[in-house]
């Protein structure tokens, strides 16, 4: 009677230790993780709820682009197909030159990718900031006279005004 009793015990122990097991296997999780793994094999869910599929990618598009935003695209799409899917570049917006040298529409995407499409904007305020750089000069605080102080920037009449008396 023993014996049947240390058998039915030494049972239950290596049924519970091998079905923890096995449900550990089905279940990973990281070390020192108390959250539930929700990744499945048919999809996988995203911090903001963007579902991907296996085959699918999800990439963002933003820029000169007539719907900028996060899509789920097959995953050997290439540049021009997410630029279709979002309806297009915005021709009012866009930097058709600088789009033509830097943007490859034939390369094939990537997970989590971002594809920026050059708007006007961008150029011009890279091109003002790169003019007052070239039209600035070194002006001697103790030799300026005062329109060349008024002329700096942040300098104003009163502190022009200080600075040569």
């Amino acid at each position: 009677m023993k014996n049947r009793y240390k058998y039915l015990v030494l049972f239950i122990f290596l049924f519970a230790l091998f079905g923890s097991i096995k449900l550990i296997e089905n279940n990973p999780l990281p070390i020192g993780s108390n959250q539930k793994n929700n990744f499945s094999a048919s999809s996988t869910t995203l911090s903001q709820g963007i579902v991907s599929n296996p085959g699918e990618i999800v990439v963002e598009i933003s820029g000169a682009i007539t719907n900028p935003g996060v899509y789920t695209i097959k995953s050997d799409s290439r540049t021009q197909d997410l630029i279709d899917l979002a309806g297009g570049v915005d021709i009012a917006k866009a930097d058709l030159e600088k789009i033509s040298l830097t943007i490859n529409k034939a390369q094939k995407l990537k997970d989590q990718q971002k594809v920026l499409i050059p708007t006007k904007e961008i150029n011009t305020q890279q091109n003002i900031s790169s003019s007052t750089k070239e039209n600035s000069k070194l002006i001697s605080i103790n030799s300026g006279t005062y329109n060349e102080l008024v002329g700096l920037n942040g300098v104003g009449d009163s502190i022009a005004k200080k600075i040569i008396s």
